[in-house]
């Protein structure tokens, strides 16, 4: 390991220790949430596996694996709430920026080292399932004839990665979210056709109230009625009319 890589490393574990000590610059009922947020996920961890030791068990039962992705994906969804609220609350203002030119992405290799979870390629996706940024007509999934007995583990511990990465530091994520609405804001000003963004619609006491949703419910009673009144001015906002 290079001197650069050593010294890389240090300062990303100080920036880690600092980040533990100092809670993020969260309004209160949103940093409830967040609090609840990293209480699941230690939960998470206590109960199945880290993102590491998920990560070296290569395949999982499939009846593990769907008790483990309906606690992250609760929780992903969670996480998403918070995130979203905060962004729309900043509101940022976008500078005119000089063109540039494109630039070709240059594909490399990446190694990933299932014990050290924080070199993994894992980011918080913001636009992806049912919470969308879309005017499209949604197109039916294609349901799967086969079931394996055996599911592999290194994408859920990417995902529970993922989400420790956005708890451990929201406001960076936050504030880059932040910009991406505001590009889309941007976009729609000028769009004859503005896109909206959409929720997934969110029920408490659903036919199958599995362990997953029922960690998630005290806060998402906080959270929600938050994205939904933010993300309606958002809309009204790109409404030509």
């Amino acid at each position: 390991m290079s001197a650069a890589t050593i010294r890389r490393n240090q300062r990303r574990d100080r920036r880690a220790r600092v980040r533990a000590v100092m809670q993020p610059k969260l309004p209160a009922p949103l940093l409830t949430v967040w609090g609840t947020a990293c209480s699941v996920w230690k939960t998470l961890c206590n109960v199945f596996d880290t993102p590491a030791s998920l990560a070296e068990r290569d395949y999982i039962p499939r009846s593990e694996h769907t008790l483990i992705n309906d606690w992250v994906y609760h929780l992903e969804l969670l996480v998403h709430r918070l995130v979203l609220v905060a962004a729309l609350a900043l509101n940022l203002v976008l500078r005119p920026t000089p063109p540039r030119e494109p630039r070709t992405r240059q594909r490399r290799r990446i190694l990933l080292w299932p014990a050290r979870p924080e070199c993994w390629p894992a980011r918080f996706s913001m636009m992806r399932g049912g919470d969308r940024y879309t005017s499209s007509v949604d197109r039916p999934r294609a349901t799967p004839r086969w079931k394996p007995a055996v599911m592999p583990s290194f994408p859920l511990a990417r995902r529970l990665e993922a989400i420790r990465r956005v708890l451990a530091n929201p406001d960076a994520r936050i504030r880059s979210f932040a910009m991406q609405l505001a590009r889309m804001a941007d976009r729609n000003a000028r769009a004859n056709t503005p896109h909206r963004f959409r929720l997934r619609k969110w029920t408490e006491t659903p036919r199958n109230l599995t362990n997953g949703r029922r960690m998630i419910i005290t806060p998402m009673r906080i959270v929600h009625p938050f994205a939904c009144d933010l993300l309606d001015q958002w809309n009204e906002a790109a409404d030509p009319g």
